[in-house]
């Protein structure tokens, strides 16, 4: 996604966000449900429709309440596989929480002698 990366950031950053304040706020009655549509053809944009790959809002907006009252954390409207985020929670969880040491993994040690020579 060329000359993106604030967009990029602020969405990775919403989403990440969104999905550790659901885990605070869960049995406490209140939820949250973050929605990242891919294009959307809105006044933002003039109302085009940017190609056929665009929803409409009114789209984004039924996808985002239908999640949220399914209790989705990450309302994706146009992804047809819902496993697809489990799978992806699911490693996230392996790499960042669980196979985290205290030890340096062995590809970074000894790079250092390795580098210099």
């Amino acid at each position: 996604m060329p000359q993106r990366a604030l967009y990029v950031g602020a969405k990775a950053g919403t989403m990440a966000f969104t999905r550790v304040l659901a885990s605070e706020l869960h049995g406490t009655g209140v939820q949250a449900t973050v929605v990242c549509p891919g294009l959307v053809s809105t006044e933002w944009n003039g109302g085009k429709s940017q190609g056929p790959r665009a929803m409409t809002a009114e789209d984004v907006a039924q996808a985002g309440w239908v999640g949220f009252s399914l209790g989705e954390v990450v309302c994706l409207p146009g992804l047809e596989d819902e496993q697809l985020v489990e799978q992806f929670t699911g490693i996230e969880r392996r790499i960042m929480g669980e196979n985290l040491g205290s030890e340096l993994a062995t590809r970074y040690r000894n790079q250092e002698a390795s580098a210099s020579e």
